[in-house]
């Protein structure tokens, strides 16, 4: 009978060949696991999810230091006349595929520093999102009235401001989304 002892050399393939198969069987496992786990999706139910305060017109609106208020929404249909516009002499009409839509504002920062501003923008029902375009209608912006590009606010000196958009005529359930870092929106009423 021959002696089935293995010289030490023979038995280091088969130790790393154990440890292979050890380490392979943990790889595989961990992966099984975050494989099953993964497709595991979280609900949350509504009570946990906040749902974001819609403001009104007339109603005050906090966004950081500053306070926003539309404190009118105007339809002005798919014409602006110029005879209603602050040059009436040399102003044309302005006309539009679609419809004006005319917001006056009142802005105050309220905090202790200079706050800077952006025009707001007009969303509707649909996931749109419409910019102002009071540049291309200052004709019809009342003289004592700012409107929108950038705008400083020193503290607690409220502004008057106007914004005017063009929208679609099928836009409907108009918001007009304000602030910069804590956005808030407000329901126009149209």
């Amino acid at each position: 009978m021959e002696n089935q002892t293995q010289s030490p050399q023979e038995q280091k393939p088969k130790k790393k060949r154990k440890w292979l198969w050890i380490i392979g069987g943990i790889i595989v496992f961990i992966v099984i696991i975050a494989i099953a786990g993964g497709g595991e999706k979280k609900e949350t139910t509504p009570t946990t999810e906040k749902t974001p305060t819609v403001y009104s017109v007339n109603q005050e609106v906090p966004s950081g230091d500053v306070i926003w208020k539309v404190i009118s929404v105007k339809d002005r249909g798919n014409k602006l006349l110029a005879k209603d516009s602050q040059y009436s002499v040399i102003a044309k009409d302005k006309i539009s595929s679609g419809r004006f839509i005319e917001i006056k504002l009142v802005v105050e920062n309220r905090g202790k520093d200079l706050a800077s501003i952006t025009t707001p923008k007009l969303l509707d029902d649909k996931g749109r999102e419409f910019t102002d375009i009071s540049f291309q209608v200052m004709e019809w912006i009342p003289e004592n009235m700012g409107f929108y590009m950038l705008e400083n606010l020193n503290p607690n000196l409220p502004k008057e401001l106007i914004a005017f958009y063009e929208v679609p005529t099928d836009a409907t359930g108009l918001q007009l989304k304000v602030g910069v870092w804590k956005p808030q929106l407000i329901n126009l009423g149209l």
